[in-house]
């Protein structure tokens, strides 16, 4: 035998020395080891084959070595899994420490959702998908009472996801995560809020938020595009439809306070803001009544388009791609 052969360990030598790799869950009687960027888990086979058919079919048939010989650590078969091993702990830990769901009113890190989210799909685990899903449900239905609502938050502090914790003030990581997985119903209007709130330096520079650095995801920064495009166009044609009515009857003081309306509607920066109570007592009966409708008009035209942002049609269309569960 030469000295390098010598110096070679099997496998199981090599994995025996390394105690520090092994991550909890560690099941002293378990009976399959995953491997996972350099880490391993021990956990039993019944366990992980009752929650995914994927795993499941991988157990029946583990990887052999080259030479033609099952890889063993502890007289337990190895399978390799090529996924984050944070994510795979937690979803581990989820197996064995808590059933599913949790309680609505419990509160989740979005780390412990987007691992459901991501192992759940490619392992096929429904609980897991079902539980990651309901936590991404936005807590409001998108419609212009809504974005009225909004325009009222200049600093953003709407929660959208109040069941999710650890998520950057302008959720970027929660949206991210949803192009990533495909799941864009909640994507429109969370988006509506990230550009009427946001701060243009964090869209183009990113922004660092508590360790963490937040930068919206190409795919995210060409919808805020198109989006805020939609906005500025609704600006110019709301400019277009402020003039005085055909049956206004002190045109001269109108025509004054258009000047002022529209000023408020540009320096606001909210562009869904309801009608304002003072503006009643600057026009005439008959511009108040035209100026509400051509402003809620050109709203209602610019709220039918925010769905183009991100390939949808409609609002509609956008319900019906909302297949989110709910905990309660």
């Amino acid at each position: 035998m030469t000295a390098e052969a010598s110096e070679e360990p099997s496998v199981a030598q090599k994995t025996e020395s390394d105690q520090s790799d092994r991550l909890d869950p560690w099941i002293e009687d378990g009976n399959i080891v995953l491997s996972v960027q350099g880490k391993y888990f021990r956990v039993h086979r019944s366990i992980l084959s009752c929650y995914s058919e994927v795993f499941k079919g991988m157990f029946e048939c583990t990887n052999p070595s080259e030479g033609g010989e099952s890889e063993l650590i502890e007289q337990c078969p190895v399978v390799h899994l090529h996924d984050e091993a944070s994510d795979v702990q937690i979803v581990l830990k989820a197996m064995y420490n808590r059933g599913f769901p949790l309680p609505y009113y419990k509160k989740v890190p979005l780390s412990i959702v987007a691992a459901f989210l991501r192992l759940g799909e490619k392992y096929d685990i429904e609980q897991l998908m079902d539980e990651a899903k309901a936590r991404l449900c936005c807590a409001f239905e998108p419609t212009l009472s809504v974005a009225a609502k909004m325009s009222s938050f200049h600093s953003g502090t709407l929660s959208l996801f109040p069941g999710i914790t650890g998520g950057d003030p302008h959720n970027f990581q929660v949206m991210n995560l949803l192009q990533e997985m495909g799941l864009k119903a909640p994507l429109p209007l969370t988006m509506y809020q990230c550009v009427i709130a946001c701060p243009l330096t964090a869209i183009v520079d990113g922004y660092r938020y508590d360790g963490s650095f937040c930068s919206l995801s190409p795919a995210n920064l060409q919808s805020w595009i198109l989006m805020k495009n939609i906005l500025e166009n609704f600006r110019i044609r709301l400019a277009q439809s402020l003039r005085v009515s055909n049956n206004c009857v002190v045109q001269s003081s109108c025509v004054l306070h258009i000047r002022r309306l529209w000023s408020d509607e540009a320096t606001v920066g909210q562009p869904f803001g309801s009608w304002r109570h003072e503006w009643d007592k600057l026009f005439c009966d008959a511009c108040r009544a035209d100026l509400n409708m051509w402003r809620n008009a050109a709203i209602q035209k610019a709220w039918n388009q925010l769905p183009t942002a991100f390939g949808f049609d409609s609002w509609a269309e956008v319900a019906k791609n909302d297949d989110f569960p709910s905990l309660r």
